[in-house]
């Protein structure tokens, strides 16, 4: 799995991080494995799910108080939910890149990925992302076949 990649997020944290806390992941001991990193990424994400829950929650008290009926104040909560955040954006960025931080630790370290809390919540959340949009386009692209149920309903009993 190391074909580089792994030496590079090393190499970058390098840069951000301070000798000591590089030494601690990276370093000749490499004490640490990756489910602290990995707790902190899921952290991180569930703050940004509760930052989004909270201001849809907001705006559905307003629209209530202000007379709107369920059907509005539930379709202004889905087209908030899709208005950009860049604070939420840092911090899926922030999460990423610690998931990252934390499989280089495991492949350095010559763990498996299998054991890498950091490479199962990340394939986790890809796997589903990626499923949603292969489901979404199975989707749009089945139509059925109308001839088919025509003769289907004209097939003898």
């Amino acid at each position: 799995m190391n074909d580089g990649w792994a030496n590079t997020v090393a190499d970058r944290a390098k840069g951000i991080l301070t000798r000591s806390s590089w030494d601690r992941l990276f370093g000749e001991r490499r004490a640490m494995d990756c489910k602290a990193l990995a707790e902190l990424a899921r952290a991180l994400l569930a703050v940004k799910e509760k930052f989004d829950e909270r201001v849809g929650e907001a705006v559905d008290q307003a629209l209530a108080r202000a007379g709107s009926g369920r059907v509005e104040r539930a379709i202004a909560r889905e087209l908030v939910k899709r208005i950009p955040n860049p604070v939420n954006d840092q911090m899926v960025v922030m999460a990423r890149g610690l998931q990252m931080l934390g499989i280089a630790v495991c492949v350095l370290a010559d763990r498996p990925l299998s054991h890498c809390q950091s490479f199962i919540d990340l394939s986790l959340h890809e796997s589903k992302e990626r499923l949603k949009k292969l489901m979404a386009e199975a989707l749009q692209e089945w139509e059925p076949d109308v001839t088919a149920s025509s003769q289907i309903s004209t097939f003898p009993r």
